[in-house]
């Protein structure tokens, strides 16, 4: 299955989060400062070093790494991106949980679903599709609905993904949105070969 680009899933809840977030840097800096429009550009500012600098820079580190090696061909290197990022984010369920609010993340599905899918993603391009097959059934497990999930599954294993989407409330592809261009989620993403 031959994708056009990357898909970057959002919710609307994780944007609506999102939202809130900028929203409240906005209204907190306006209440320090005193003055809305000063407030709106220094809150501004707060939030864009917050998304840009800290969450992706440094909270998503391994995650955007990993994608950039594996959009450069270089999977064994993404492979291990994407391991750690899964490794960190495991340890940080509860930010990872409620990244909306705390990361100003629209991301549909957590990182450390994200980082596990994407090193299942490398491992059936280095061609170790049984380990890239079970690392995938084990993600279903934790997120049945993660539809990119069923899809990596069905291109490894056809009669597998059956069943998983058969067991699981799963949504279309074509549901998704390509609203935030900055998450490091979901990438790369060609199933073809």
């Amino acid at each position: 299955m031959a994708s056009g680009g990357a898909r970057r899933p959002t919710s609307m809840a994780g944007a609506l989060q999102a939202t809130a977030l900028f929203g409240s840097c906005v209204l907190l800096a306006s209440l320090v400062i005193g003055e809305l429009i000063q407030g709106l550009l220094v809150g501004s500012m707060a939030f864009l070093i917050w998304r840009y600098g800290v969450v992706r820079q440094v909270l998503c580190h391994h995650l955007r790494q990993g994608s950039i090696l594996a959009r450069a061909g270089r999977h064994e290197d993404a492979l291990k991106a994407f391991g750690r990022s899964a490794t960190v984010w495991e340890g940080r369920r509860g930010i990872d949980d409620l990244r909306g609010i705390l990361l100003g993340s629209a991301s549909r599905w957590p990182f450390r679903h994200l980082s596990r899918y994407n090193a299942a993603w490398c491992m059936a391009r280095l061609g170790h599709t049984d380990q890239a097959r079970a690392a995938v059934q084990a993600l279903l497990v934790e997120a049945p609905t993660m539809t990119p999930a069923l899809e990596l599954l069905h291109s490894l294993d056809p009669s597998a993904a059956a069943a998983a989407a058969l067991s699981a409330d799963t949504r279309p592809a074509d549901d998704w949105q390509d609203l935030l261009h900055d998450e490091p989620s979901l990438e790369p993403r060609d199933h073809s070969e």
